[in-house]
């Protein structure tokens, strides 16, 4: 069985080389099938595999955004993402809110409740988009 590590150093390296995570890639390396791998992430912590390696992507994407004034089609790039449009769509729907919208606010967590939530959780729910 593949350990949140061992996804966490793999997510890392993608994100080194600008490549999107794939479990696909990450179980030949374990030679394991994808549908194997996934299968036995989600029984042994609860979360989707594919779930857990986004969630990584987006806090290190909610650092960027906090700790640089990159702009968020580089901090997509950097972070794994194949494009802008992808990593809006992904950021959204793990926190709630869009990039710029978190980078602006005043009471910038390191990770939204609703991320934390998800990952010991492994909730499917959507969060309910607040207007301010």
């Amino acid at each position: 069985m593949v350990s949140k590590v061992e996804i966490a150093r793999y997510v890392m390296s993608c994100m080194r080389r600008e490549d999107t995570p794939r479990a696909s890639e990450l179980a030949a390396q374990h030679g394991v099938t994808a549908s194997h791998l996934s299968r036995t992430f989600r029984a042994r912590y609860g979360v989707a595999l594919s779930d857990y390696m986004k969630a990584l992507q987006v806090r290190r994407a909610q650092r960027l955004l906090r700790t640089t004034q990159m702009d968020t089609t580089r901090i997509a790039y950097a972070c794994g993402f194949g494009t802008r449009r992808t990593f809006f769509r992904a950021y959204r729907r793990m926190t709630g809110d869009s990039p710029v919208t978190y980078r602006r606010s005043s009471d910038q967590l390191p990770v939204s409740r609703y991320l934390r939530r998800r990952l010991t959780t492994g909730s499917r729910q959507l969060p309910t988009r607040v207007r301010r």
